[in-house]
């Protein structure tokens, strides 16, 4: 008995080092902690809670914390300040990183000024930036769910209002969702847990679209099941609404985390209609009244840009631009780079078509395992290792808002398992029930040891996860605040100069040096060309001039990347106007 018991416990530490090993690979600052984690043994059995009565399960690690609520309450106000700490310091004001977030800030001017989109600028070729269309009209290729959410910031003059304050409404309704489906324990830790996820932080101090979906994706399960929990007709509304406006943002993501709880609902409904109880159908009703508008707005926006309720955007940008930015597996389109700028030429050559050739079927499974899945983990929990714990988690039966959570999360890796992007952003929206399910599995282990002596089990465990946040807040935080400033050190560098050169109404032309980090694009202009007082647009040499006949009365400049400069033009001698033709 003995030996089968030393032979268990060795499998089961062979278990966690190839967890280890397989989420967090070899970085050092990873098993620095868990391997000095293990002396918070030493406090743990100093600092022991006394033995719990017999009637009283082992079922916390948090009981020793007084007054739940309220730190549940600090938990989101600490977030709200970290979250804009970063945001505002390391990001220079909220500037953006990416040229993805200069795209939906675009889109969100454009809605602010009262359009859909913008004629097309004279010469596009001058104004070629990353997703935007610049041909036929000017407007971003993505769907108009997130820029409409940014407008109330935009006219407030704080365009980053709304991604944080709903970076922490996410926090708030994960934390009555848990607290309704289990108890505050599991609430509270996973609040906590999602709170300092390096991927939360991230999309919390970003302008990417990913903190509207999941806000309005939590916001929809806790309102569906309260719908016919308490029977209450106010629910199903907000539930309509909340997932109307995560498909008009995501639209995959959203169908995706959504559907387990659609399907299970609706048949529910189904079940309860055939015993005479049509309250459940009343609820879908309802819910989908509220949804409707919300479809009109999405397809109406697909006719009226694109001349097709079923053509989207992105579907133009793509075809037009990116032809192997798609999904499926393999590179099957020709390549059509006539139509391709040198730089998204570059682009194109050097990452979609390099990454879309080698994402074969097996590729995909190789990612999957590989990538995917370990970063998806490792970016839910980073450092802490409680995630070691997490298939304990399926060890125990679970209750059917449990099993729907994780065909939620399942239904999305398998959405974007046919999209060659391995990016962990793409499952952002299944952070939150991934961490469930680690403070599940963690409790597992609690349920496991109830046999014997717990007391020291629960008391290191406290003190790993304090530690373990401690020690996430101080390296991870100081890492994103680092990674952020050097994103924004060069636009902001770029703001400063191009600002210092006078106050008068200006064109931009930027000349980029070879191997330019497609990241750092500086064309980022706003959509009422006319209205703006800097416009920034792409060095043609000596087709600039021809762009400058179509802005009389501003300077000109030309920037050079390469020498950090810049140098006043003068507009040549012609008495020919501004042409399309030219």
């Amino acid at each position: 008995m003995n030996l089968f018991r030393h032979l268990r416990s060795l499998l089961f530490g062979l278990l966690l080092i190839f967890l280890v090993v397989w989420i967090y690979k070899f970085e050092l600052r990873t098993w620095v902690f868990l391997v000095v984690s293990i002396y918070f043994l030493v406090p743990a059995f100093l600092f022991r809670s006394k033995s719990l009565p017999k009637n009283r399960p082992i079922g916390s690690i948090i009981d020793p914390l007084p007054s739940k609520g309220h730190w549940a309450l600090a938990i989101w106000i600490f977030a709200f300040v970290m979250y804009w700490a970063i945001g505002y310091f390391a990001e220079r004001g909220f500037t953006p990183n990416m040229h993805d977030e200069y795209a939906y800030i675009f889109q969100a001017e454009t809605f602010a000024n009262g359009k859909l989109y913008y004629p097309p600028p004279v010469h596009p070729e001058f104004f070629d930036a990353f997703h935007i269309l610049t041909e036929k009209i000017y407007a971003s290729k993505y769907p108009p769910g997130h820029a409409l959410i940014l407008v109330p910031g935009l006219l407030l003059g704080v365009p980053m209002l709304m991604p944080l304050l709903l970076s922490m409404g996410s926090l708030m309704v994960l934390y009555f969702w848990v607290k309704e489906i289990k108890d505050q324990d599991f609430a509270l830790i996973s609040t906590g847990l999602l709170a300092i996820s390096p991927l939360q932080i991230q999309m919390a101090t970003s302008y990417l679209s990913h903190s509207t979906t999941l806000f309005f994706l939590l916001l929809f399960a806790y309102s569906l099941r309260n719908s016919f929990e308490r029977r209450s007709l106010g629910y199903p509304v907000i539930a309509g609404i909340a997932i109307g406006i995560a498909f008009i943002t995501r639209p995959l993501t959203a169908f995706a985390v959504a559907s387990p709880f659609i399907f299970y609902f609706f048949f529910l409904a189904i079940r309860k209609a055939r015993e005479g109880k049509k309250h459940g159908l009343k609820i879908i009703s309802l819910m989908s009244l509220a949804c409707f508008p919300f479809l009109i707005i999405f397809f109406g926006y697909n006719t009226i840009l694109m001349g097709s309720p079923l053509k989207f955007p992105w579907t133009e940008y793509t075809q037009r631009y990116m032809p192997a930015d798609n999904f499926g597996f393999g590179l099957t389109e020709n390549s059509r780079l006539e139509q391709l700028s040198p730089r998204k030429a570059d682009f194109y050559q050097d990452y979609v078509q390099r990454l879309k050739r080698d994402y074969t079927f097996g590729g995909a499974i190789w990612q999957l395992l590989v990538e995917r899945l370990p970063d998806t983990l490792r970016a839910s929990d980073d450092s802490i290792g409680l995630v070691l714990f997490l298939p304990l988690a399926f060890s125990l039966p679970m209750a059917i808002y449990e099993k729907l959570m994780l065909w939620s999360v399942i239904f999305l890796f398998l959405a974007h398992f046919f999209y060659y992007g391995g990016l962990p952003r793409y499952q952002f929206e299944a952070i939150p029930f991934i961490i469930y399910f680690i403070v599940r599995g963690t409790y597992a282990l609690l349920k496991l040891l109830k046999k014997t002596d717990g007391n020291l089990i629960r008391s290191f465990l406290v003190w790993h996860l304090l530690s373990g946040a401690i020690y996430v807040f101080s390296f991870k935080m100081l890492g994103e605040f680092n990674l952020k400033r050097d994103f924004t050190r060069y636009h902001s560098a770029f703001r400063d100069l191009v600002n210092n050169a006078g106050p008068e109404p200006k064109v931009i032309f930027v000349r980029y040096q070879p191997k330019h980090n497609y990241h750092f694009d500086l064309i980022n202009n706003e959509p009422n060309l006319q209205a703006s007082r800097n416009i920034f647009v792409l060095d043609l040499g000596g087709e600039n001039q021809k762009l400058m006949r179509c802005f009389r009365g501003r300077s000109f400049f030309l920037f050079d990347e390469k020498a950090w400069k810049l140098e006043k033009l003068v507009l040549g001698r012609s008495p020919a106007g501004c042409s399309a033709n030219d």
